[in-house]
């Protein structure tokens, strides 16, 4: 009886719902049709693992797992989201040869703040996504882990443009999992020591998250 019942239920939903569809057609909704049209605002937390390394025969060019952070918001708009995310994300860079005149290895910790402006556009509806942009970072912290004759953060240079492409997933309506790389685009090298090479971030970031909208 209860399966009868549900299922006389249920074709009566529908049936009603196809007679209101149609019966809509001749008539303009101005307030559906603003809703439909306007973009809505999107804004929620993530985290995860930064896996990262320094690309140069001056570092040791192994890739080393911290912490990445943060909130974003943006606007979305049928299968499109425009939105900005402000990150932290921590790193560890230990030299292969001395970079100061005491002939001191550099090892250190590193702290980025952050920015990447993202384009992601919905391959599967309400389900997954793919998305890239710029990001710019600049290191907020570097301190060291061992014996060095100056300031770390003179070694290198504070700020870094950056692109970003990856794939997120979106489950039961407000939980997001998701992976990134991250391609660094500016010389690091600060240029205080002897060394003339280019030093450059990849990152591969994997991280949760929760949407509020």
């Amino acid at each position: 009886m209860n399966y009868r019942y549900c299922t006389s239920f249920a074709l009566l939903v529908s049936l009603f719902s196809i007679k209101g569809f149609c019966q809509t057609k001749p008539v303009v909704d101005s307030t559906h049709f603003t809703d439909s049209t306007s973009p809505k605002p999107v804004f929620g937390l993530k985290a995860g693992l930064n896996m990262q390394s320094i690309t140069s025969t001056d570092w040791v060019n192994t890739t080393n797992t911290g912490f990445m952070g943060g909130f974003f918001a943006g606007l979305h708009k049928n299968r499109v989201t425009l939105r900005a995310e402000v990150l932290i994300s921590t790193t560890q860079y230990k030299s292969i040869v001395p970079i100061d005149s005491e002939g001191n290895i550099g090892n250190f910790n590193i702290v980025h703040l952050n920015v990447p402006v993202l384009l992601d556009v919905e391959i599967i509806k309400n389900h997954l996504s793919v998305y890239a942009g710029p990001q710019y970072s600049n290191m907020i912290s570097a301190t060291k882990k061992t014996a060095f004759d100056g300031d770390p953060k003179v070694v290198f240079k504070s700020g870094e443009f950056a692109g970003v492409a990856g794939i997120e997933g979106k489950f039961c309506k407000h939980i997001l999992i998701g992976g990134r790389y991250v391609y660094g685009f500016t010389d690091l090298n600060n240029e205080a020591f002897t060394s003339t090479e280019k030093w450059q971030n990849r990152a591969f970031q994997v991280y949760i998250g929760y949407s509020f909208l």
